[in-house]
């Protein structure tokens, strides 16, 4: 009998970006969780997006507790894509 092994259904990653700018530093917060299966590399990286506080409940866990500052979405603040794989190998 194989020993049983658990796979996730998904994963998640957070970004906290920071950058100083002459009005002081512009915080912004990306959260995903992405399916643990392959995903069109044209979807756009906004699909996946959750709330904070949603990723907080999923996982139980608590980020940032200590952070003051506004936030603003992640991907306003940048260009948010997924790389194609051609791009991953240097």
């Amino acid at each position: 009998e194989p020993p049983n092994v658990a796979v996730p259904t998904h994963f998640f990653k957070i970004i906290l970006a920071v950058k100083e700018n002459d009005s002081g530093k512009l915080h912004a917060l990306g959260c995903f969780l992405i399916p643990n299966q392959p995903i069109p590399h044209d979807d756009p990286l906004e699909t996946y997006m959750v709330p904070l506080n949603a990723l907080e409940r999923t996982t139980g866990l608590r980020f940032f507790e200590n952070l003051k500052e506004e936030t603003v979405p992640l991907c306003e603040a940048t260009k948010c894509e997924l790389i194609p794989p051609p791009k991953w190998i240097p």
